[in-house]
């Protein structure tokens, strides 16, 4: 998945996602965290920004400390507000709670 974002591929990353299965009580919070982060990158590419702003605040359930300064989330949440100028109230939400100013 990792390479097909990496290649601005966000529909291959998608395609690779769907063959990974994670456990429901997974006991690595901040990987399942970071899986969902990936998601939310992948999803961005594919121009998806409802799920890209739904995986993002799945990774902020998994583990909050550990997405609240990560910079893949800031520069999601970046690339969203750059794209559309009139945030949505999930996504300003969001970025007030990570300190991205938008």
């Amino acid at each position: 998945m990792t390479a097909a974002m990496e290649a601005q591929d966000g529909t291959t990353a998608l395609q690779r996602a769907r063959e990974v299965t994670l456990p429901r009580s997974h006991p690595d919070r901040p990987r399942v965290a970071h899986w969902h982060l990936d998601l939310a990158r992948a999803w961005l590419l594919h121009g998806d920004r409802s799920r890209t702003v739904a995986e993002l605040n799945t990774a902020r359930r998994a583990a909050p400390q550990h997405v609240r300064y990560h910079p893949s989330l800031h520069e999601t949440i970046a690339t969203l507000a750059a794209q559309d100028m009139r945030r949505t109230d999930s996504l300003a939400d969001l970025a007030r709670w990570a300190g991205v100013r938008v």
